[in-house]
This record gives structure tokens, C-alpha cells and sequence, in this order.
């Protein structure tokens, strides 16, 4: 089953899981564990290292650590923070289907479909026992919530419960007629319900196995159950399509949502009982309010498949043509997004450097191809009218003109400078599929789905050869680099190496029993790259000898490049990932999907409000009065949450997600300093008044003051029993704020790490605080749709305002502390007034399409600026409140 970037395995019931504080969303798929934002969205990270179907992924209990469970017969350990591989367990002998972790961390459970239970040590990997006794694959294992009973759920239609510590078997639970998909514990460890086959429900009571309920509606195999985590509800996907909501003490059916079109095959809560995740068949994770069955958010971001991939001349730089109507420019080494050129209405399938890397041609089926300026992004043309998709497109080697190939069987010769057509010929019956210059840039090479390979004459349009022997459409073609001989690979799934002089055969590879999708010739001549569905394969010119297979691709390839050295090939695959592999090693190097490049985190004016900063993937410094750009920061190795100026606006400070806290200087974008030392990612920074000093928070629940010219820690605040996601000095330095996931603000002495007091009433995640200016007051925006005001010297809540439908971003205060304004997930931006008593809005802002991450002030408090997951800076003038960028 398709599902966003890589495939689910159709018995894979436990492919999603929520972190601790519901912030992330990891779910498995063909391509590895793909990690997701849940308030946006967006992907995070993608852990790569098995080989194989990914079936199930859960997180520990202190959300640090990831465990996964593959068809490659292991499982892996991942930190959650950084996505590295920190162990890899191996013993089964076939599918892992089921992991889970003890309520302690310590241990991890495992289900196979070798018919064993196995029991891991966390920190040494070390087995520590094996349950045997199901007599078919384990699909489904957990803990129960004390940690001293495990639950196994079997195709043997057994559900068995097991002492952890010592092995031994409790109960034998028998009353389904098909195979046990998926078993859970209730929260009070007192329950166990199991899901089958039979498309029924048994609930069972824990400590003495009697069958207590059989829960019956579902009219196809339940396939995922789940408990809410306080127990009152139950959750079930099944193969009707449909999940249902069931109340456990009625054991009436309280809802059910019927938005799929697939069979559902996962289900889970998240932590807070709020929110539902649902995975299906039908290429969507779904999130759902767990208490009116609202659709609150699809992840559907980068599914798109990767049609064409090409390095620059210089090897620095790779394009990638995709379904989703973009070329993206990344990092070779990296794998960082550079830019994305929008503007094409259909699939680009072909996309190609000018010899010199100055310019990007991209083709779409949509009958247009347009040309780029690599450096900026820049549209330098566009060209449309052709009768028919184009298929392909290429450059000449002076890169002066470009040739294309159409779906309607024509070849087309237009000027690389103007764009205008220069001549069109016809000769092949159907879609020419690839289109190459000789070397000498006066002969064209064509292949096409129903006919024979051609040779052109560039000037006059003859054809001057006919290459005849396959004996299905040709796919690929690629050119040597001497333009002496061409390869060809075919539907026939066969390779054909021609001589371009005679026109003769020189030799037929056939180890391939897929069509060969894709073909490149290495720059020196001598090595032969070739793609079938599931492997890439590298050919001795020379002698037909088959050199290397790198087999690590679980996904179809569509298209694959040399680097200009020869040392690394790229893939695009359908799965919508790149992958670099070591040509000599045949080892992959990295895999990066499309993730991370569509939304900004925050945003923040410089002191003398003539820049503005923003962040997303990367940091980047715009001029506030033209919207260029001025400098792109690199030096993070994961992506960027939160970014401030000094006071004065000579430095910047930025916190990441690979648990680092970075300095540089605002006027050259040059990198001054990394502060280490935080063991998770990076959530917020700022600076003292006097600038003298940072702060930052983040994932490993401490904030940490770090002096900022030396970057020496200075000390170490702890207390949050979660997530922090915002901090803040007090206008005179003495007093620190910081909220988290753990629905509390704290106020601290900022000298002495002395908790002066703890703020408790929201009933979420705090995401945002800020001052007032004068420091008198505190405002506070959650993810429970809510902003609140708090008076600093008592703690006292001064009061609770309403309106946001979702949550609460950010929070910022005008300079002079008449307004304050909020952002939030329902795409508007509100402006408060901070002085009435009954403090009524202002002005409702809207025009982001994909919520607010982040607002601020202007240093004059007479412009807005908000940072959206749509990708969008916008400013605004408070009067009259229109976006005039």
C-alpha cells in the first residue's frame, strides 16, 4: 500500500506512534521512519538503515529513543532527536511485526513472524528471553502499563498473556475464528482487547482471561485496536475502511469515521486523549479530533515521486523533477534544499544543466518547458504551445540550443537563448522518450516507445541512422562520453551497448528481469550505471561483466546521474527519495526525501528594523525594505526552530535540532560560535537585555544560560517534567520565563536557577510566552486555543482570551505595550489591546493558507511580521491591516 514517501506493508498494525508530549508523529514505511510535526504537517527527519519493509515503530516512554521493527529481520534503535542509529538488535529469523518498550525504557518487546515473543536489553542490546509457544506469526505485543505482563497477539487466532520477568506463560486467551492482528492493554492494566480476522473485538479481563465482551459492527478483519488513555474509549480500524469509536462501558459504538478509502491498518491516540492518528491503505495519515471525529490534518507532503534527477557541471548541485509539478535544487553532499522553482501546472519529467551550470531546463507533460538561472532561481523563459507533453529535453554541448521530444512522435530544435523554435521533425509513430546531443552537437540521438532508435542531422533534420533490435519501447538512452557508442535500456528488460559509426550491436546485457528504467555512462567511459525496479547496476564497458549491484533501493528507480568525478551515482525513486551511493563500495552514503523545505518556524525583526531573519530548514536574512535576500546562515546540521537578534542587532543567536545553539555575525552571516551541550534538539534562544548572556530550552526539558562572547555554560536550569518550547528574559534580566509541554510556565531567578514560582492553568502545551515591556506582565498562547495573561510579581492569572479555533503559536507585545498580538494554527494573526478590561480584539488578520508559527513587532511597532507552515513571510502595516508584501 502507497502511503506519503515509501510503501506500507499491508501487515504492518502498528506503523504510527506519537512521541510523549504529541509533538511528533512517527510513522513506517518501505523507505525507513518518516518523522512528522503533528501541528504542521511537515516532515522532520527520515531514519534510513533497514534494508527492508518497516512494520511498526514506537517511541519510549521519555520520547528520546525510537524502536523499529523490519522484514530484514532486526530492529533498530534510534535517538529521536538527532534521527542516528544507536543500536541494531538482531535474532529473529524472519519479519519483525510488533515492538513496544516496558513503561521503564529499559526493555523492548518484539513480535515475529518467526512465532517467537523476544525480550531486549535497551542499553547493551543483549537478548534476555524468549517466549515460545504461538504456533503462527506473532502480529501484535506490548506491555501492560505497570510493565509486568506482556500481551502477544498471534495468526494462530491465540491471544497469550506472559510474566515479564520470568517468561512463563499466564494465559492462553481463545475464543477468535481468524488470525489476532493487533492486542492492546487498557491504561488501568486491568483489560486486554484484541482485534482479528473474524472482525470482531474481545475485551478480556487481564488477571483471570475470562472473555468479558465481544465487541461486533466492523464487516471486515479489525485490523489495529486501541485504548484512550483514560480508558472510558476504544478505537478500531479495520478493512471496511472505517474506524470506529466505542465506549467501554456501554460498549455502544460512540462514532465512526468512513474518510478512507483504504483498508485501515493502524490506529493510536495521542497522549493527551485529543487527538486520533489514523494510517490506511489509501496513501494518508489522517489526524482526527477524538471527540467530534473532525478532520483536523492530512499528511500528504512529498508524495510526489522523483521523475529526473541531474547534477550540476560542478557537481555541487543536484536537480530533481517531480509529480509534484517542482524542480528542487539540493545540496549534493548534504542533501539540503537550496531552492525550489515553481511555476510548472503538471509533472516535470525531464530536467538538465546548461554545460556551463548557468542555466536549468525543466519539461512538463503540460506541453512547457522553461528555463532557470541555477544561482537565483530566477525564470528566465517559458515556452509552451507544444501539441503534446514533453517527454524529454536536452542541451547542446555549446549550450546554445536545446532539443526536445514530444509525446505526438516530434522532435523539436529550439534557441537556448530566445526560446523561439528553430526547426520540428516528425518520424516516430509515438512518445520519444529521450533525446540526446552527440558530443559534435550536429547529431541527435532519439528513442521512442514504438520505434527503433534514431540518429538526426541538427541542421537539416534527416535522419541519418537506424538502430533496430530491441524488442519493447526503449526507455533510457545515454550517450559516451567520446560519443563513439550509446547504450539503450528497454521494457525487454535487456541493455544494448551500439556502435554510433556503424550502427552495429556491440553486445546484449541481460541479467535483468525488470525493465531497465535508467542508464548512465560514467564520465570517464568505462563504467555502465544501469536502474531496474529494486536495484541499480554497475557494468564493465569493456568486457559486459557485471561489476556491482547495490540492492539497498526498497523503491522502483526512475532515474539516476554520475556525479561529474565519477565517484557517486544519485537515484530518484518512486518513493519521492534521492539516495547517493559510493560508486567503488557500492555502500549507500545518504538518502533524503523532499521534507523540510515548505514551512517557517520563526521570524524576527532586527533592532533597527531594516532586516528581518526567518527560519526554516536553514536561516536566512532578508532585507526589510526590498525582500531580498541578503545571507543564508549554514551551518546547523538538522534543521532550525528558533532564531533572535542581540539587543544590538550585531549578532544572532539560533537553536537546532541537532541540539546545538549557533552564533553569528549579522552583517557577514559568517559562523561564530557553536554552544554544545543540550542532549536534544533546540526549541527557543534569546539574549539578555544587555546581551552578555543567552538562554536556550529544548527537548531534554533544561534551559541553559551560556556566556556569550566565550560561549562557556554558565548554569543549568531544571524542572519542566517536559518539552520546553519557549523562553524569555524579563526586561531588566533579572527574572527568566519558559513554558512547555508540560502545560506549566516557571519564573526564574535568572542568578541563582531559583524557582520563584510555577504557573498552571492551561490545559496544554504553553507554545509561546512573552513580556511586557515593563515586565509586569506575562502572555501566554497554548495549544489549548487559548492566550492568557498572567501579573509576574503575584503569578496570578490575570485572565483567560478566547477565539483562536486552534493552537496558539505565538505571542508578542508592541514596543510600547498598548497591544499584543497572537498567532495560531487557524491561519489568522489577532492583535489585542493590552489596556482595556476587557481586553477586546482588535483586528483579525488572515492570509496565511497554512497557519502562524511565529509573530513580531517592528522595532517601531507599526509593522507585523508572521512566518507561516505555507512557506510565506508576510508583513504587515497595522493600519489599515493589509499585506503590502
Amino acid at each position: 500500500a502507497r502511503l506519503g514517501k515509501g510503501w506500507i506493508s499491508e501487515t504492518a498494525y502498528a506503523a504510527i506512534a506519537y512521541d510523549s508530549d504529541a509533538t511528533r508523529l512517527a510513522v513506517a514505511s518501505s523507505v525507513g521512519i518518516w518523522l512528522y510535526d503533528v501541528g504542521t504537517g511537515e516532515a522532520l527527519d527520515l531514519l534510513v538503515g533497514h534494508t527492508d519493509l518497516v512494520n511498526s515503530v514506537a517511541f519510549s516512554p521519555d520520547g528520546e529513543t525510537i524502536v523499529s521493527g523490519s522484514a530484514d529481520k532486526t530492529l533498530r534503535l534510534w535517538d529521536a532527536n538527532t534521527g542516528n542509529p544507536v543500536r541494531t538488535f538482531t535474532g529473529h529469523t524472519s519479519w519483525v511485526n510488533s515492538v513496544a518498550f516496558s513503561p521503564d525504557g529499559r526493555t523492548i518487546v518484539s513480535g515475529s513472524s518467526d512465532r517467537t515473543v523476544r525480550l531486549w536489553n535497551v542499553d547493551t542490546g543483549d537478548l534476555i528471553r524468549i517466549l515460545t509457544g504461538h504456533k503462527d506469526s506473532v502480529s501484535s505485543v506490548t506491555f501492560s502499563p505497570g510493565g509486568e505482563t506482556i500481551v502477544s497477539g498471534s495468526w494462530d487466532r491465540m491471544v497469550r498473556l506472559w510474566d515479564a520477568e520470568t517468561g512463563k506463560l499466564i494465559h492462553t486467551l481463545m475464543e477468535h475464528t481468524y488470525s489476532v492482528k493487533s492486542v492492546a492493554f487498557s491504561p488501568d492494566g486491568e483489560t486486554v482487547i484484541s482485534g482479528s480476522r473474524d472482525r470482531a473485538m474481545c475485551l478480556w479481563d487481564a488477571e483471570t482471561g475470562e472473555l468479558l465482551h465481544t465487541f461486533t459492527g466492523h464487516v471486515d478483519s479489525v485490523n489495529s485496536v486501541a485504548f484512550s488513555p483514560d480508558g472510558r474509549t476504544l478505537v478500531s480500524g479495520s478493512s471496511d475502511k472505517t474506524v470506529r469509536l466505542w465506549n467501554v462501558n456501554t460498549r455502544a459504538v460512540i462514532g465512526i469515521i468512513s474518510e478512507h478509502t483504504g483498508w485501515i491498518l493502524s490506529v493510536a491516540f495521542s497522549p493527551d486523549g485529543r487527538t486520533l492518528a489514523t494510517r490506511s491503505q489509501d496513501s494518508a495519515v489522517r489526524l482526527w479530533d477524538a471527540t467530534t471525529g473532525n478532520l483536523l490534518r492530512t499528511f500528504r507532503e512529498g508524495m510526489s515521486p522523483v521523475l529526473s534527477v541531474a547534477f550540476s557541471p560542478d557537481g555541487q548541485t543536484i536537480a530533481i523533477g517531480s509529480k509534484d509539478k517542482t524542480v528542487q535544487l539540493r545540496d549534493a553532499t548534504t542533501g539540503k534544499l537550496l531552492r525550489t522553482l515553481i511555476g510548472h501546472v503538471d509533472w516535470v519529467e525531464n530536467v538538465s544543466f546548461s554545460p556551463d551550470g548557468q542555466m536549468i531546463v525543466s519539461a512538463s507533460r503540460n506541453d512547457t518547458f522553461r528555463l532557470w538561472e541555477a544561482d537565483t532561481g530566477k525564470r528566465l523563459r517559458t515556452r509552451s504551445g507544444y501539441p503534446s507533453s514533453i517527454e524529454s529535453i536536452a542541451f547542446s554541448p555549446d549550450g546554445q540550443a536545446l532539443i526536445s521530444g514530444g509525446w505526438d512522435g516530434t522532435l523539436r530544435l529550439w534557441d537556448a537563448n530566445t526560446g523561439n523554435p528553430i526547426h520540428t521533425r516528425e518520424g516516430y509513430r509515438r512518445s520519444i522518450g529521450r533525446v540526446a546531443f552527440l558530443p559534435d552537437g550536429q547529431t541527435i540521438l532519439g528513442a521512442s516507445w514504438d520505434s527503433p532508435v534514431r540518429l538526426w542531422d541538427a541542421n537539416t533534420g534527416h535522419i541519418v541512422r537506424i538502430f533496430t533490435g530491441h524488442t519493447d519501447w526503449v526507455k533510457s538512452v545515454a550517450l559516451s562520453p567520446d560519443g563513439r557508442t550509446f547504450v539503450t535500456g528497454s521494457r525487454d528488460n535487456t541493455l544494448r551497448l551500439w556502435d554510433i559509426d556503424t550502427g552495429n550491436l556491440i553486445q546484449t546485457l541481460t541479467k535483468y528481469t525488470n525493465s531497465v528504467e535508467s542508464v548512465a555512462f560514467s564520465p570517464d567511459g568505462q563504467t555502465l550505471a544501469s536502474a531496474s525496479h529494486y536495484n541499480i547496476r554497475l557494468w564493465d564497458v569493456n568486457t559486459g561483466d557485471l561489476v556491482r549491484t547495490f540492492t539497498k533501493d526498497n523503491s522502483s528507480v526512475k532515474s539516476l546521474s554520475f556525479s561529474p568525478d565519477g565517484q557517486t551515482i544519485v537515484s530518484g525513486t518512486q518513493d519521492d527519495t534521492l539516495r547517493l551511493w559510493d560508486v567503488n563500495t557500492g555502500e549507500r552514503l545518504r538518502a533524503f526525501g523532499r521534507y523540510g523545505h515548505s514551512w517557517v518556524e520563526s521570524v524576527a525583526f532586527s533592532p533597527n528594523g531594516r532586516t528581518i531573519i526567518s527560519v526554516s530548514n536553514t536561516v536566512r536574512l532578508w532585507d526589510a525594505s526590498t525582500g531580498a535576500l541578503l545571507y543564508t546562515l549554514i551551518g546547523h546540521t538538522g534543521g532550525v526552530n528558533s532564531v533572535a537578534f542581540s539587543p544590538n542587532g550585531e549578532t544572532i543567536v539560533s537553536g537546532g535540532r541537532d541540539n546545538t545553539v549557533c552564533l553569528w555575525d549579522a552583517n557577514t552571516g559568517d559562523l561564530l560560535r557553536t554552544f554544545t551541550g543540550h542532549v536534544g534538539g533546540v526549541d527557543s534562544v534569546a539574549f539578555s537585555p544587555d546581551g552578555e548572556i543567552i538562554v536556550s530550552s529544548g527537548r531534554d526539558k533544561t534551559l541553559r544560560l551560556w556566556e556569550t562572547n566565550t560561549g562557556k555554560r554558565l548554569r543549568t536550569f531544571t524542572g519542566h517534567t517536559s518539552r520546553i518550547r519557549s523562553v524569555a528574559f524579563s526586561p531588566d534580566g533579572e527574572t527568566l520565563v519558559s513554558s512547555g509541554s508540560d502545560k506549566t510556565l516557571r519564573l526564574w531567578e535568572a542568578d541563582t536557577v531559583t524557582l520563584i514560582r510555577t504557573l498552571t492553568d492551561h490545559t496544554s502545551s504553553v507554545e509561546s510566552v512573552a513580556f511586557s515591556p515593563d515586565g509586569q506582565t506575562l502572555v501566554s498562547g497554548s495549544r489549548d486555543n487559548t492566550v492568557r495573561l498572567w501579573d509576574t510579581n503575584t503569578g496570578n492569572p490575570i485572565r483567560t482570551l478566547t477565539g483562536h479555533t486552534d493552537w496558539v503559536s505565538s505571542v508578542a507585545f508592541s514596543p510600547d505595550g498598548e497591544i499584543f498580538a497572537t498567532g495560531s494554527r487557524d491561519n489568522t494573526m489577532r492583535l489585542w489591546d493590552a489596556n482595556t478590561a476587557n481586553l477586546l480584539r482588535v483586528r483579525i488578520f488572515t492570509g496565511h493558507t497554512g497557519g502562524i508559527n511565529s509573530v513580531a513587532f517592528s522595532p517601531d511597532g507599526e509593522t507585523l511580521i508572521t512566518g507561516s507552515p505555507d512557506g510565506t513571510v508576510l508583513l504587515w502595516e497595522l493600519t489599515p491591516g493589509s499585506v503590502f508584501d
